[in-house]
């Protein structure tokens, strides 16, 4: 799939969709930073639940 093809796909969600899928990711990495018990799985953690809140922000 191409670069534009993806902006156009994320384009078609609704916010609450959008919110539904990001809320989902976060708890996988939750889930997975839990097993791995790593400075690198917080990281990733802390990453991505910024990321989250950045892309509600926007939306």
């Amino acid at each position: 799939m191409k670069g534009s093809e993806k902006m156009e796909n994320k384009s078609n969600f609704t916010a609450t969709e959008a919110k539904n899928l990001l809320w989902e990711h976060i708890k996988m990495l939750s889930e997975e930073a839990k097993r791995e018990h790593t400075a690198e799985g917080l990281d990733r953690l802390t990453a991505a639940i910024c990321n989250a809140l950045l892309a509600l922000f926007n939306l």
